[in-house]
């Protein structure tokens, strides 16, 4: 069966990429989470008991990671064994950064059961689907506990020089913090995205795109208005 979807962290990718390579957040986010070890140089055993209907049991196999492209995708191989037989699957895992934000999107397809055992496809997607979802809260609770200190850090190692340009940067970079902040209210306040933060995302740069087409279209128009020498 086919597994994808999409989930939007308030973190740089290159946190949100080792958060998700650190076992100690790992052990914390995974629900039903027993053991997470290493094996070998990116290889995982791992064992863990789901509550969830119909996946209700108990598992245990090996991870891979693999293909990895710091900070932007790597792999991931699932070889396991559970209740209903054996369990394999494979996901591709990619972070693309929005301004401060992390959007994940991982697609997959994950194989479980012996042959002749029936499961409900739409009951399996939704169970997995809630547990990511999980998954993503707790290591979004994590991310957002550790976030001050790593800005603390990041501003002593690395201080601005008071110089004007850097200033004028900061100006419009503050500029431009404005502008999103205005447009992401304005996707609030219209409901464009239904709640769904990935999709206020996706509205707040199509309202972007539009302004700035719009801007040269008006130039355009001026340009056509002014008389010729």
């Amino acid at each position: 069966m086919n597994i994808e979807g999409t989930y939007t962290l308030q973190a740089l990718p290159e946190d949100v990429w080792k958060s998700l390579m650190n076992r100690r957040i790992l052990r914390h986010a995974i629900p039903g989470l027993e053991q997470l070890e290493v094996q070998d140089q990116n290889i995982y055993t791992v064992a863990m008991h789901i509550e969830r209907a119909p996946l209700k049991g108990s598992y245990s196999g090996r991870i891979t990671v693999s293909d990895q492209d710091y900070p932007y995708q790597y792999r991931i191989s699932i070889e396991g064994e559970g209740q209903r037989g054996p369990i394999s699957g494979e996901c591709i895992v990619r972070l693309d950064g929005y301004d401060e934000n992390t959007v994940v999107v991982y697609k997959g397809t994950l194989t479980f059961g012996k042959p002749d055992t029936v499961l409900s496809t739409p009951l399996v997607k939704g169970a997995i689907k809630l547990l990511l979802q999980q998954f993503f809260l707790s290591l979004a609770d994590q991310l957002r506990a550790s976030r001050p200190a790593v800005a603390y850090r990041a501003e002593a190692r690395h201080p601005l020089p008071l110089t004007k340009q850097p200033l004028a940067h900061s100006r419009t970079h503050s500029a431009s913090t404005d502008q999103n902040t205005r447009l992401h209210a304005i996707v609030r306040q219209l409901h464009l995205g239904g709640g769904d933060p990935l999709a206020e995302e996706q509205w707040v740069h199509s309202l972007r795109r539009v302004g700035i087409t719009a801007a040269l279209l008006f130039l355009v128009w001026i340009g056509t208005r002014l008389p010729r020498r």
